[in-house]
């Protein structure tokens, strides 16, 4: 990821309510076609955080797409595309998915977990960019949104 990226904000969750909370707010700082690039250990909660992202798009639906890579969901607010690149082995993988084909769309979300395994340089530039680093900090969970410019 680029040196360019931009701290927004900066959480210490210990509930998934709070989680909730936050992304409740999130909604309404997305554009037509929001990019979000997660990034964290394993088990820090990046499916949760899709989980709770689409619930506030009025969504219940979440399950991981660590074997299908993909998951694909209907929300009131549009189509949502949720990837998880942990068992990517190289790009043809990615391609084997239709990732290129996602970003045809004038509006969807796409939220793309272990997206550190992503050269996220190569996306496309109309979509804007949220890269959201989630750790481990004592009983909480650290969450850092940073805006990504436009190249």
């Amino acid at each position: 990821m680029s040196a360019a990226v931009q701290l927004i904000d900066s959480h210490l969750f210990a509930s998934v309510s709070e989680l909730q909370e936050w992304t409740d707010e999130l909604k309404s700082e997305m554009n037509d076609r929001q990019i979000i690039l997660l990034e964290g250990p394993m088990g820090v909660g990046k499916t949760e955080f899709t989980r709770c992202f689409l619930n506030s798009l009025n969504s219940n639906e979440v399950t991981s797409p660590s074997y299908a890579i993909h998951n694909h969901y209907e929300t009131a607010w549009g189509d949502v595309e949720h990837l998880d690149l942990y068992r990517l082995e190289d790009e043809d993988d990615l391609e084997s998915t239709g990732f290129w084909d996602l970003f045809v769309r004038e509006k969807a979300l796409i939220i793309i977990e272990w997206a550190d395994r992503l050269d996220a340089s190569v996306l496309p530039e109309a979509w804007s960019q949220w890269l959201i680093k989630m750790d481990f900090k004592n009983e909480f969970r650290e969450v850092n949104r940073y805006l990504v410019p436009e190249a």
